[in-house]
């Protein structure tokens, strides 16, 4: 037996550019979200991994779980006979079994006698819409109104090293419903340090209407839009610039909006099933909660 921990890392929306502004640029000595001066998988997650294994942890990467079962639906055997599964000996109503889709497609079945739900809203959504027994607990039925929103995440490798006023910046109001940020890497990330050219990341939330766009159209717009307002020489310069190397992703649903009323929508820590746990950044602000309500975890009640 184990205890299951489903991960999702999942970034999050703010809600108000305003407040984004406030937290992140004018108090960004005081705001508790730092760059990590290196890549995070190679940083933070595969020492964290490599310790864990060293306590006897068994990871299991690669895989994507398709639903959480009752014990008694799996490994049934022949008519009759008791069934396969150590777990229906506990109690054959709780969620004991995790269906995971593994790395050659195949579905693969591990036991667990406590299911962590760590995951970000888009991910416990689909989790409780494909599984029963998540979906017959009302408290976790309500974060499928949650809304959420599109992502627009790009990267650019310029053949300049620019001047920047701030190496973080809020930027709104280009397009209709658009906001995120951009980044000047060389000064938040050591490995980029010694680029010859800049390195700029865009990150644009609510990006529905640039999504259908064009790599190349979304690097163009990017640079002459978002970028040229940065810079010294504004739009003249920004024409001026080449782009060596690039990296474009569009995430549908990957942001969570907190609308007016969707603190009532998210789940506890502790579920209405006993050995169900929810932990992350959707799980419900108030007395019992873990941590403090950071910018991230910003809620609308």
């Amino acid at each position: 037996m184990f205890s299951a921990l489903l991960l999702s890392i999942s970034v999050f929306r703010i809600p108000c550019a305003g407040a984004l502004y406030y937290f992140a640029l004018a108090h960004q000595p005081d705001f508790d979200v730092r760059w990590c001066k290196g890549p995070i998988g190679q940083t933070i997650f595969e020492p964290l991994v490599q310790h864990l294994k060293t306590l006897g942890v068994r990871v299991l990467g690669s895989r994507r779980v398709q639903d959480i079962l009752p014990a008694k639906l799996i490994n049934p055997g022949p008519t009759g006979s008791s069934p396969k599964t150590l777990a229906t000996v506990l109690d054959p109503a709780l969620p004991r079994v995790v269906a995971a889709q593994g790395p050659e497609g195949l579905t693969e079945h591990y036991d667990a006698d406590v299911i962590v739900l760590a995951a970000g809203v888009p991910a416990l959504q689909r989790l409780v819409m494909q599984s029963r027994v998540l979906a017959s607990a009302e408290d976790l039925r309500g974060v499928l109104g949650v809304g959420c929103s599109d992502v627009l995440a790009v990267r650019l490798w310029l053949d300049q090293k620019l001047e920047l006023r701030s190496s973080s910046n809020v930027v709104a109001g280009f397009d209709e419903g658009v906001g995120g940020t951009f980044f000047h890497l060389n000064e938040l990330q050591d490995m980029y340090k010694s680029e010859p050219g800049s390195v700029i990341e865009f990150d644009l939330y609510h990006a529905e209407s640039l999504l259908p766009l064009s790599d190349d159209a979304i690097i163009t717009h990017l640079l002459q839009t978002y970028l040229a307002p940065a810079l010294p020489r504004g739009l003249e310069q920004a024409k001026t610039l080449t782009v060596q190397d690039s990296s474009v992703l569009r995430v549908r649903n990957a942001v969570t909006r907190f609308s007016p009323g969707s603190h009532l929508l998210l789940p506890d820590i502790v579920t209405s099933i006993p050995n169900v746990f929810v932990a992350g950044d959707c799980v419900k602000q108030g007395p019992g909660a873990h941590g403090c309500k950071g910018l991230s975890q910003e809620k609308a009640y």
